[in-house]
């Protein structure tokens, strides 16, 4: 059985000395522990990966709805990549479906 993440929203906490991704109260992962505060870059760089993280779901979803559109369009135009038009159509449905399997595996 795989194990869940944790529920989205994550937020970035900005302590004096370190940079935590948090759930409400609970700390996720910290990403800078030091003695000095935190360069410009991991501040970015949390920031990044939390907002990765937050609209992950949304954006995994829409791909789907893409990609679910592009058969359709396919279908209905009767082509099923047997014309020109629809070649170039392919690439582009290959490039959604490779994301989509991406975002849902492991790695």
């Amino acid at each position: 059985m795989k194990t869940k993440h944790t529920p989205t929203p994550w937020k970035v906490h900005k302590g004096n000395h370190c940079i935590a991704v948090m759930k409400n109260e609970q700390q996720l992962t910290l990403t800078h522990v030091g003695t000095s505060e935190p360069s410009q870059r991991v501040i970015a760089d949390s920031e990044f990966i939390v907002q990765c993280v937050n609209c992950h779901d949304e954006l995994l979803e829409a791909c789907k709805i893409a990609f679910d559109m592009m058969c359709d369009a396919c279908i209905q135009e009767g082509t099923f990549c047997w014309n020109e038009r629809c070649q170039i159509d392919c690439k582009e449905y290959q490039h959604v479906k490779q994301a989509i399997e991406k975002a849902e595996s492991n790695n």
